[in-house]
């Protein structure tokens, strides 16, 4: 019975052990308050997006690291100034506001220079799932309805051999983002790389014209019980994911790590990460 009594008394839960839990809400409390009425508050007017967040990072935090991906790291300055690049270069080749562009590629951080560049001008991301295969593969680029393709260097092959059946006219222009550096820019492609090498590192003026509520990027679904669909991702949804689960669910800080192993291609790994 003694035996007995001291283990039951060894499982309780007194108030005194609560106390530094609750302490630790009561801290954060201020910053919960904020994050709940930051996430409820954008309205679809309100200039916030993508590329404004980026470009206020690079202003806050220019020399912290933005994105350490294998041996590759980057700073908030030198991000925002590659996607900036990225951007005047899409601009002078004509890219515009609300035009669909297929992106087809895996994780890394070209992927994120590319989605960062079109959302600055307000064209729409088409983000292909990378797993996808011929038949499943064409069908979704060919919702996207686009007229730009931007393939990496990993995924060539899997793209050539659905070309042929794309429907393609003369308008197309199509994109090559090395990865290994073992391939040489495929015929009738364009080498992103160096064409963007030299522009401006400038904020474009574009980026102060883009609102919540204009569209960011195509997320397709996994197309479990049929073809994959196409939904349309807005501006606000993902600065509402930055403020709710960035700042809210998960406390992040300017100084935190978050370690993305999430395809970029798909919602949670787009907003999330």
């Amino acid at each position: 019975m003694a035996a007995s009594a001291v283990s039951n008394k060894q499982g309780l839960v007194t108030f005194g052990s609560l106390i530094p839990g609750i302490v630790s809400k009561l801290v954060r409390l201020p910053s919960v308050v904020n994050a709940i009425k930051s996430a409820l508050h954008v309205s679809d007017d309100d200039y916030l997006s993508l590329g404004w967040k980026l470009e206020e990072n690079a202003r806050l935090y220019p020399d912290r690291p933005a994105i350490l991906f294998e041996n590759k790291s980057l700073t908030h300055k030198e991000f925002n100034d590659a996607v900036n690049r990225h951007c005047h270069y899409f601009l002078s080749m004509g890219v515009k506001k609300g035009e669909p562009v297929v992106v087809l590629l895996e994780n890394r951080p070209e992927f994120l220079m590319v989605a960062g560049a079109l959302a600055k001008i307000g064209a729409i991301s088409s983000l292909i799932n990378t797993n996808q295969r011929d038949r499943v593969l064409l069908h979704s680029i060919s919702l996207t309805k686009g007229l730009r393709f931007i393939i990496g260097e990993e995924l060539i092959d899997a793209f050539e051999a659905v070309k042929p059946d794309l429907k393609l006219g003369e308008e197309e222009t199509f994109y090559f983002v090395p990865d290994s550096g073992r391939m040489k820019t495929p015929q009738g492609y364009i080498n992103l790389t160096e064409a963007v090498a030299g522009m401006p590192i400038e904020n474009p003026s574009t980026t102060g014209t883009i609102q919540a509520k204009d569209p960011i990027c195509y997320i397709f679904t996994s197309g479990t019980t049929g073809m994959p669909k196409a939904a349309i991702m807005g501006n606000r949804r993902w600065v509402a994911a930055m403020f709710g689960l960035g700042r809210l669910l998960m406390n992040m800080k300017p100084d935190d790590v978050l370690y993305c192993p999430l395809p970029l291609f798909h919602t949670t790994g787009f907003c999330v990460g």
